[in-house]
């Protein structure tokens, strides 16, 4: 199986390749399939979208987030069907970065959109903490800095620095009041959008000791492998948080789709 099509799906986005004769030939991004976005609008943008591509007789491997459970799995498996892809296989965002560290055992942590800390083996996802979803908490990840930092906007916490970048780099946010906090995918662009502000250090150093302290609880001297565009950007402040716990990082990948485009081609050799 060297040509496929090959998705990753996170909260926000879907990042695909076509591979042909195990080369990629086509890159390009869509919306999400996590299952909070699923509805008949959604499923009709999708087959649009796919109609146009005219690339049913092709595999298509979808990893995405939300599809952990066997029943979204099944759904989406199902849906894929019915749109045109006969062959086609959905796993969890979770496998994609089980397999992205092309390791065959692990501990690994997703902070990206979401988060969530887990272990792997062959294949398989042993153990689970976090992941409960942004409305429970999704501390570590863009999403939760987007909702310390916007929540003390609104609230008029901020200092006057970090409110005049706010402002700067923000201003889609200045006029939205508080109810903004359950857009996922709206409050999660605050932590790119202020990528570029010095001013905002210490809520990433507390959003990742809340993940630290949360999810890590009693795990100490472990060497785990870091999945997620979040994580990858604040790889520095990482390293220092995690020292306290002995927590070594080995990889920090900021977008698992490449590793899994290299990861299936070699399953097909």
């Amino acid at each position: 199986m060297k040509s496929f099509i090959i998705g990753e799906s996170g909260g926000t986005k879907t990042d695909w390749r076509i591979v042909q004769d195990g080369s990629v030939i086509s890159d390009f991004k869509t919306e999400s399939y996590h299952p909070n976005n699923w509805n008949d609008s959604f499923w009709d943008r999708i087959k649009f979208f796919w109609d146009k591509k005219a690339l049913y007789e092709m595999e298509i491997i979808l990893y995405s987030a939300g599809c952990h459970s066997i029943s979204n799995k099944n759904t989406l498996a199902s849906k894929l069907t019915q749109i045109g892809f006969k062959k086609n296989s959905v796993h969890s965002d979770l496998l994609a970065a089980a397999n992205s560290t092309m390791k065959s055992k692990g501990v690994a942590a997703i902070m990206g959109t979401g988060s969530v800390l887990f272990g792997f083996e062959n294949n398989q996802i042993c153990w689970i903490k976090g992941g409960e979803g942004y409305r429970l908490g999704d501390e570590g990840s863009g999403y939760y800095f987007g909702k310390l930092v916007f929540t003390d906007f609104v609230k008029g916490r901020l200092t006057s620095n970090q409110k005049e970048d706010f402002i700067q780099n923000c201003p889609d946010f200045i006029s939205a009041n508080i109810d903004l906090i359950d857009d996922r995918s709206r409050i999660s662009e605050i932590a790119l959008l202020l990528s570029v502000s010095k001013e905002f250090q210490a809520y990433h150093k507390t959003n990742i000791e809340l993940f630290l302290t949360k999810e890590f609880g009693q795990i100490t001297n472990e060497t785990i492998d870091l999945i997620g565009s979040y994580g990858y950007y604040n790889s520095s402040l990482i390293l220092e948080v995690f020292a306290v716990k002995n927590i070594v990082i080995d990889q920090f990948i900021e977008r698992p789709i490449e590793r899994l485009v290299e990861y299936t081609v070699a399953l097909s050799d």
